[in-house]
């Protein structure tokens, strides 16, 4: 995942002291010393469609609290225009932060999960009756088309109903006595406050999963939202209050990630971290997680493979698979990248995929009739080119794209390169963008052996009708995650996480509301 290489390179100080006199949006309570209320959002309007983006501010127990001044603007990728400004934080904020979620985890522990869950539904049921506001936020600040944003608000929404409910089943378990009279207990208590930190590529469900999984385990959560996109996560956090949360169950900061999260785990309050991202910034909050000996979940890089059986149907597996590879212009961590077709029919896959490719129109999502809209920002777009043009010297042959599309905004056209070398570098690194690099394979265990080959293993998956083939090659691939003839690996029941350098842990399922959980065995005569 293409983050900033700038995170967590080293010790930020803290300058300046947040302000209380922000303007309230609602769902909340503004903590000043006076002035007028007012909606604190920015109004803007395209095509004819009014609709506003959410003013930045930090959320601590149900008030919202301006920074410093200084803060990084959000930037809409398909245009380039100003939506609104990160406010900064400073360290006494943060401690506050801290103070409040643990003050806040006394009541909500003590919540019955029932009523976790009632609020969770109240609040995915808000989602739905408001998708097309929160969908219009998320693409324009983060790109992706209308068609996909809304289905991120019904897979978030649907998360927080599974989740709700299987909350609701976890149950202490009794052990068989060794002694007579002895009786023993598990139970299964929340463990604390929970520091998310989330990813841009999926805004709201990235974010919505790990605020659900700790609200609905009895933990309050503080959320990080990636500077991209934070007005989502502040739509959310409003949601959830107007369904009822305690206003101390969830918080929402803003700022400099290195200052905040170095602060945040330092903090006693702080249980746990969750984090998606990068695995080189995973490896540094896990390193900060071991050093103050806290609970890390990580959901890391993917560059995952697809190996084409001859037997496919080209034409329908390359439709397939075309699909997948440019959802979200390929910026997602489950997107097929290394694509591994038998030599039989590489040549016709090859085609068939960059005709289809090909025929996606590319512009801002806010169009309808757009199949794929921004990458994140200019520097994504720069960092595809080097994919490109790297690979092409390598001897790769460009099949379809390979460039902008246009002058303004931050697009890049559907790419598929043809016979890449091994060696090339979107071969190894993950592009985390709409590039597909296809390269012949002649053997099933050359197949296997290239898709093992790499430190990532997050999903991986295997085309072909014979299920002997198939099965043998799933049985045999690294991934948490193994998509046969589909690619649809996911939902709220899947535990989705990684095998080495992917992450650690789980997210989703109820493996997922365990990390959030931790074991207490009472023991009584």
């Amino acid at each position: 995942m293409i983050q900033d290489k700038s995170i967590f390179c080293g010790r930020r100080r803290f300058r300046g002291s947040a302000k209380r006199s922000a303007p309230l949006p609602p769902g909340g309570r503004r903590r000043d010393a006076g002035g007028a209320a007012s909606s604190g959002r920015s109004t803007m309007s395209m095509d004819g469609a009014a609709r506003s983006y959410p003013r930045i501010l930090h959320l601590v127990g149900g008030e919202y609290v301006d920074g410093p001044s200084g803060g990084r603007p959000v930037l809409n990728p398909a245009t380039g225009a100003e939506l609104g400004l990160i406010p900064r934080i400073d360290e006494a904020l943060l401690d506050e932060v801290a103070r409040r979620a643990f003050e806040g985890f006394r009541r909500w522990r003590r919540t019955p999960a029932y009523g976790r869950a009632e609020i969770l539904k109240k609040a995915a049921g808000l989602m739905r009756e408001r998708v097309e506001a929160l969908a219009w936020t998320i693409t324009v600040e983060q790109g992706k088309p209308l068609r996909e944003a809304r289905g991120e608000v019904f897979g978030t929404a649907a998360i927080f109903e599974w989740l709700a409910e299987e909350s609701c089943r976890i149950a202490d378990e009794i052990l068989a006595s060794r002694i007579p009279g002895m009786q023993q207990v598990i139970h299964h208590d929340p463990i604390g406050p929970v520091l998310a930190i989330a990813p841009w590529n999926m805004p709201a469900m990235m974010a919505g999963r790990k605020i659900a999984h700790a609200l609905s385990c009895g933990c309050p959560v503080i959320v990080k939202p990636a500077s991209q996109t934070p007005g989502i996560v502040m739509e959310l956090a409003r949601i959830l209050l107007e369904a009822g949360l305690p206003a101390d169950a969830i918080h929402v900061v803003h700022g400099d990630p290195d200052a905040i999260a170095r602060f945040l785990i330092a903090a006693p309050q702080i249980r746990k971290v969750s984090f998606t991202g990068s695995t080189e910034v995973g490896r540094t909050l896990g390193a900060l997680c071991g050093h103050h000996v806290k609970r890390f979940t990580a959901e890391l890089g993917g560059h995952a493979p697809v190996v084409i059986c001859p037997d496919v149907d080209v034409d329908e597996v390359a439709r397939t698979l075309v699909a997948g590879k440019f959802f979200n212009a390929g910026q997602s961590c489950m997107a097929p990248t290394r694509f591994l077709a038998h030599r039989s029919v590489a040549g016709a896959f090859t085609e068939a995929f960059a005709a289809h490719a090909a025929a996606i129109r590319v512009g801002n999502g806010l169009d309808e009739q757009n199949g794929m809209g921004a990458m994140i920002n200019m520097r994504a777009v720069s960092t595809m080119g080097e994919f490109v043009a790297e690979a092409r010297d390598r001897g790769a042959r460009l099949a379809a794209g390979g460039g902008r599309p246009a002058d303004e905004g931050a697009f890049f056209e559907p790419t598929v390169l043809a016979d890449v070398p091994l060696a090339a570098r979107v071969m190894n690194d993950e592009p985390y963008g709409p590039i597909a690099a296809i390269t012949p394979y002649d053997e099933r265990e050359e197949a296997v052996r290239i898709s093992n080959g790499l430190p990532y293993g997050l999903c991986a998956y295997v085309f072909g009708r014979d299920p002997s083939c198939t099965q043998a090659i799933a049985a045999e691939l690294e991934a948490g995650l193994v998509g046969i003839n589909t690619l649809n690996v996911g939902g709220p029941m899947v535990p989705f996480g990684g095998v080495k350098d992917s992450g650690l842990g789980r997210e989703g399922s109820r493996h997922g509301l365990h990390e959030h959980l931790v074991t207490k065995t009472v023991t009584r005569m």
